[in-house]
């Protein structure tokens, strides 16, 4: 079964490689790409996921610069459980505070 979700996130793809060991739960995963676009993929036999972040302008309102990076996820292999959980942990480490 497949799942796929897509987001604009406010974060540059440095950020998204920081971010990503813990929100993956430090799995074993390969990089590729360049600047502008990174493809981070895993794969556990049956099951598989690949996340690409892909650098988008900068957001502006007034003198505030905002970044902006689209973020898929594909997850192969998955039930909709373990897909929700995957989803929930790589949202909850890319959440942001506020008040």
């Amino acid at each position: 079964m497949q799942h796929r979700y897509a987001h604009e996130m406010a974060y540059t793809l440095a950020d998204i490689e920081r971010l990503l060991p813990a929100a993956v739960a430090s799995v074993p995963y390969t990089c590729a790409g360049d600047g502008e676009m990174q493809v981070y993929t895993y794969s556990d036999g049956p099951r598989s996921w690949t996340i690409t972040a892909t650098a988008r302008p900068d957001r502006r309102i007034a003198l505030m610069s905002i970044p902006v990076s689209m973020v898929e996820i594909v997850l192969e292999g998955h039930d909709n459980h373990a897909a929700d959980a995957f989803y929930a942990r790589f949202m909850l480490y890319f959440q942001r505070g506020g008040g």
